[in-house]
């Protein structure tokens, strides 16, 4: 009974020490990893002076994930992306989901201001192969431009899926 008694504690010891150690590191405090801070916040999406929805974006995991929460300004279309840099690739990434039963995989990084991160191909077209590149600009820090393109995997031509500018919203 003693000696489970001490596996015990020893157990609790080492759980603690592990759990210190890693409260007291910031794996997620490098530059790098604040690239895309600049999207983090409550917007409203605007193309041609319309709202066309709007998206919260937060930061989680003590800053090594970013979270976006799309909804549509009719309600009827939502969606969450999981934005994270990779050190071992030294890419950012996106896997985003909606409610239509789609996803996607991105994935890029900061060209001088802007984050542009592009897929592989569409995995949700039955047809052809779609490459889609979005380009996030921060125009100032309370407007960032979203720029949504796709073209076919045959072609070299972008198409413009969505132009929208995102203003921040105050709380």
């Amino acid at each position: 009974m003693i000696r489970f008694v001490l596996n015990c504690l020893l157990w609790a010891m080492g759980i603690s020490c592990l759990t210190a150690q890693s409260k007291d590191s910031c794996a997620c405090c490098d530059a790098t990893y604040r690239q895309f801070d600049f999207w983090v916040g409550n917007w409203q999406a605007v193309v041609n002076d319309t709202v066309r929805g709007h998206n919260d974006i937060i930061l989680l995991q003590d800053g090594c994930l970013i979270q976006e929460n799309w909804r549509s300004a009719k309600g009827n279309y939502t969606g969450t992306s999981y934005n994270y840099f990779d050190a071992t690739t030294q890419n950012w990434n996106q896997v985003w989901i909606d409610n239509q039963g789609q996803s996607s995989r991105l994935s890029g990084g900061i060209q001088g201001k802007a984050m542009i991160l592009t897929s592989e191909k569409d995995t949700n077209s039955a047809t052809d192969s779609l490459i889609h590149r979005i380009t996030w600009t921060p125009l100032s820090p309370d407007r960032v431009r979203q720029l949504w393109q796709s073209r076919s995997r045959h072609s070299e031509e972008w198409k413009t899926l969505f132009d929208g500018e995102y203003q921040r919203l105050t709380k």
